[in-house]
């Protein structure tokens, strides 16, 4: 599996120290990601799946993944993908997804951002990672809400996905993200669909695509930047992505592009649990642009002890 890893450097001299000190006490800018940027993308298949949505799947995944490479932030991606076709070893499995989430558990900093998306099958109970394996929404909550990154953005397109966002509404675990905004974290999780819905491909502008995949990827790749959902309402684009405008757009398009005339049954029903401060920028559009990060260099890395295995 391999992961884009980015360092930085810098050389300190008289002349810079003063500057230094200050920029070491000054406080930080609550409303600019800080740290490192890191990004989990999982597509799963089945083995009865028919090739062409297996292929179709990780090509999917590939769009969100595609969307947040292309930013400025120096995003590691981590691409946890099912071989094609689907062999007998899974490459995809709850040990393997749950292994990755216990490596970004002891990884993450406190000043780190964590997007995760994940494209596949779904059940009232959890995502189906394989015939007999479902990873279960109570089990994705608790991995998801473990992860000690300030800011963790997850988003979940599958069949009956809203479930998770029910189970993290729950009173089992509410208490442990509820006051994100206030402990001056970011916490947000989006699905596609509500718990009893499915969510299936369509065509949108001629192309297969899922809506929420499209929604997600088109705001990465700056369809969020001064979107607003108020009716009537018109925001001002500013080369960056506010955490309001990700919540705003990626519900609104996903449920304009799923519609369909005379089938009212057919438009997503998309579902949010979140706590985060309105304002904070994600990120930056443009490496120049407001609240751009310095420049990272990347270089292709392999974790070691990661359970399971994966391209990228």
């Amino acid at each position: 599996m391999w992961r884009l890893f980015g360092f930085r450097s810098a050389t300190l001299t008289a002349a810079l120290l003063p500057g230094v000190l200050l920029a070491l006490f000054a406080a930080p800018n609550p409303t600019l990601a800080q740290g490192d940027a890191h990004h989990l993308s999982i597509s799963k298949a089945l083995p009865d799946d028919p090739l062409a949505m297996q292929i179709f799947g990780n090509g999917q995944a590939d769009l969100v993944s595609n969307a947040l490479s292309a930013l400025p932030d120096g995003y590691r991606l981590r691409l946890l993908r099912e071989e094609v076709p689907v062999g007998s070893e899974p490459v995809v499995s709850v040990a393997s997804v749950r292994g990755a989430m216990a490596w970004y558990r002891t990884t993450l900093s406190p000043h780190d951002t964590f997007v995760y998306y994940s494209h596949g099958h779904g059940t009232p109970a959890g995502l189906l990672l394989g015939p007999r394996q479902v990873y279960g929404w109570p089990v994705l909550a608790s991995d998801i809400l473990d992860l000690p990154a300030r800011n963790v953005v997850v988003m979940v397109m599958s069949c009956h996905s809203g479930a998770l966002a029910d189970t993290l509404r729950g009173d089992r675990f509410l208490s442990r993200w509820a006051n994100r905004r206030a402990e001056g974290r970011n916490f947000v999780v989006l699905t596609s669909v509500n718990a009893g819905q499915l969510s299936g491909a369509t065509r949108i502008d001629g192309v297969l695509e899922n809506p929420f995949t499209h929604a997600v990827r088109t705001a990465f790749e700056g369809g969020a930047d001064g979107f607003v959902a108020a009716a009537g309402a018109a925001g001002e684009p500013d080369g960056r992505i506010a955490l309001q405008e990700l919540v705003d757009y990626i519900p609104a398009v996903t449920r304009e592009k799923s519609r369909r005339d005379g089938n009212p049954d057919a438009t997503f029903d998309p579902q949010l649990a979140a706590s985060y401060d309105p304002s904070y920028v994600i990120t930056p559009l443009s490496a120049d642009g407001p609240g751009a990060q310095p420049a990272v260099v990347k270089r292709l890395y392999v974790p070691v002890g990661l359970a399971g295995g994966a391209r990228g």
